[in-house]
């Protein structure tokens, strides 16, 4: 007996699958392009996780605001994953009212981004405070 719904949805994985391993890699570039840009902290207003029926592509997203310059703007992150299990892990780390660094693009102050490096020193140095001798 054949079953009919199978080898599509097989195949949907693996496209799902390759193309969140492209977001990801296009994601890694992004970030190295902006790492110069100004740092702020910005609040967390809203987290969510969510993957897709068709071509499986789970994902978090993170909406924030941050003030600079007298400014008050807002940004979304939003972070792909080759599983689901991973997306809804990394959201589960993030609360409402969190606090996040974000990079400004030098001169278009509505323009941000979230690189993880600046997320990992951040909770490093309040994990692992530096002890001076």
């Amino acid at each position: 007996m054949r079953r009919s719904g199978m080898p599509g949805l097989f195949a949907g994985d693996i496209i799902g699958f390759l193309v969140s391993l492209v977001r990801i890699v296009t994601r890694k570039g992004r970030a190295r392009r902006c790492s110069g840009w100004r740092e702020t902290t910005a609040t967390i207003v809203s987290v969510s996780w969510r993957a897709q029926l068709t071509f499986p592509r789970p994902e978090a997203e993170i909406a924030y605001t941050y003030r600079i310059d007298g400014g008050l703007y807002g940004g979304v992150d939003t972070k792909p994953f080759c599983f689901q299990s991973s997306a809804k892990n990394y959201a589960s780390r993030c609360a409402q009212g969190d606090s996040l660094i974000v990079r400004v693009k030098p001169g278009e102050p509505e323009i941000s981004i979230v690189l993880d490096a600046d997320q990992i020193k951040t909770n490093e140095s309040t994990t692992n405070p530096r002890v001076s001798h």
